[in-house]
């Protein structure tokens, strides 16, 4: 019986992610602005309040839901002004912004006269480290500060106000909650606990369970586990800690040699849970672009048998924004060094190898780029790298090592129908062209309308003879992407050998349209002008 809606400020909640199934109403355009470090994958507060506004005045008569998502205070922290210049701290900043855009939402909720009835529950999904112990943002350590985050409750009428929970409780205890206020029935076997119960949801030893892969996926560290009960917070590592919460909040002092007891007792509890690590699915290019745009790392390790301890690593981190920063001001020649040093000292963490390679790529030091890709394409299992590494190849002039590299890793890649393409596109230039129509389809079997299979699979079907087809492959790709210049001088050409000539000259001139400083195709449309004329 509720009307529900959703808005958000990033593009990992979007729809894409599944994260609109239920709603009535989910707004999640974002426009893309920037690259890598520029935070494009977000929009401030304020755009995402404005955009749900129009619906939520629209529903306020009625029962509804509303999930709102401020992204600040998120990487990169760029507050907007007065923000910006009132706070030294750009993190202090953003927090600022993020109160400004919660006021005046729940001034939008006044103003409709419906504030008052509603509940409403501010919370977040994680803190940052802001360097406490190393970490400056989240994602690799497990301590207080990241995973101790804010929870508020506003009842209606001001029902209990000003009470407080004394005892810990979770995020999972948000929904039986919110089902229990609101009348509605909370299903059976929920892991959380109704807040508002007798119960409060903080029943004596109660477990709080915490991990993270994050290091191991993405730099070849260790993954790290942890668990707090009562006083004590286990962290399970190559170098395990113990913290007293209550004398120690800061986890400051490590207990764990201390208190060998209380630190045994809560690893054999740990056992317990079941821990196996599944590998995620691969990225796509564009997903990862997209991660790296809102400060995380997108490559994957393979790392197995004894890892690094995270927080003895954790310093690689601002090192590596360092070198990314130096990279991105254009200084590879430094940047090389800096990401060599850093994988010297962890030959796990992929999006390194990736970096120095384009590093070497920009010094043209196209054989050590080479080398670093590859190394690349080992640590990410042959998920990332392959097409770059198999370019190289192909400049240094060894099309065979390159179409072995395509072949063996086209299974494990998250995008085979781009190694395919790439595969056929070198047998086309070695006049292979039945295996490159054989490797074309089974880019095509992936993606139908894959726009590289396509050309590769025409220019193929050319030199086999096959014109006809061709034609209907050049045709297709024009349908799929019509500004394909590649696709227009080579359908044009095929309708002027069979005397189709006023159809290749409006394709000529097209292309040329396109790309103004492309001489074959401005040569071409001399010849067909002049034989349009004749």
């Amino acid at each position: 019986g509720y009307l529900t809606g959703g808005a958000v400020s990033s593009k990992v909640l979007g729809a894409r992610s599944g994260f609109d199934r239920g709603f009535d109403f989910f707004e999640d355009r974002i426009e893309t602005r920037g690259e890598v470090g520029t935070g494009g994958h977000q929009r401030e507060g304020r755009e995402t309040l404005f955009a749900c506004r129009e619906w939520l005045r629209s529903s306020a008569g009625r029962p509804f839901f509303l999930f709102f998502h401020v992204y600040e205070p998120h990487s990169p922290w760029m507050p907007p002004e007065p923000f910006a210049s009132r706070y030294a701290d750009p993190y202090d900043g953003e927090v600022a912004a993020s109160d400004r855009v919660v006021g005046e939402l729940l001034e939008e909720l006044e103003d409709l006269g419906v504030y008052d009835d509603s509940v409403i529950v501010f919370l977040s999904d994680h803190g940052e480290g802001l360097s406490d112990h190393g970490e400056q943002e989240h994602g690799v350590l497990l301590y207080r500060e990241s995973l101790q985050v804010p929870l508020m409750i506003k009842l209606p009428g001001g029902m209990r106000a000003g009470e407080t929970l004394d005892g810990p409780v979770q995020l999972v205890d948000v929904l039986p909650t919110v089902l229990s206020v609101v009348g509605a029935p909370v299903p059976v076997g929920l892991p959380g606990s109704d807040l508002l119960g007798s119960g409060s949801g903080q029943e004596q030893g109660r477990v709080f369970l915490a991990e993270t892969v994050y290091p191991r996926l993405h730099m070849g560290w260790s993954e790290l586990f942890s668990l707090i009960q009562d006083r004590y917070h286990y962290i399970e590592s190559p170098n395990p800690e113990l913290y007293d919460l209550l004398e120690d909040p800061r986890e400051t002092e490590n207990l764990a040699a201390r208190e060998p007891r209380v630190a045994a007792r809560m690893a054999e509890e740990l056992d317990d849970y079941g821990r196996d690590l599944e590998a995620p699915e691969p990225l796509s290019e564009e997903k990862r672009r997209e991660l790296a745009a809102l400060g995380y790392l997108g490559g994957y390790s393979e790392a197995t048998g004894e890892l690094p301890d995270p927080k003895l690593r954790i310093h690689v981190l601002q090192e590596f924004n360092t070198a990314t920063d130096t990279f991105a001001l254009g200084d590879h020649e430094r940047a090389a060094a800096l990401f060599g040093d850093i994988v010297e000292e962890n030959p796990g963490m992929f999006d390194a190898w990736e970096y120095l390679g384009r590093s070497l790529v920009h010094l043209d030091r196209l054989e050590d780029a080479l080398q670093a890709c590859l190394k690349g394409v080992e640590v990410s299992g042959g998920r990332f790298l392959v097409l770059a590494s198999a370019r190289l190849y192909l400049a240094l002039g060894h099309a065979e090592d390159a179409l072995g590299l395509l072949r063996s890793h086209a299974p494990a890649s998250p995008e085979p129908m781009r190694l395919r393409s790439l595969e056929a596109g070198i047998l086309v230039s070695g006049s292979r062209f039945g295996e490159a129509v054989t490797a074309a389809q089974a880019a095509l079997a992936i993606e139908p309308d894959f726009p590289e299979a396509l050309f590769q699979r025409g220019k193929a079907r050319i030199g086999l003879g096959q014109l006809a087809e061709a034609e209907q492959d050049f045709r297709r790709l024009l349908v799929v992407t019509p500004d394909h210049t590649g696709a227009m001088n080579d359908l044009a050409v095929l309708l002027m050998q069979s005397g189709r000539v006023e159809e290749a000259v409006f394709l000529f001139r097209r292309a040329v349209e396109l790309r103004p400083g492309d001489q074959v195709a401005a040569q071409n449309l001399a010849r067909a002008e002049a034989a349009a004329s004749e």
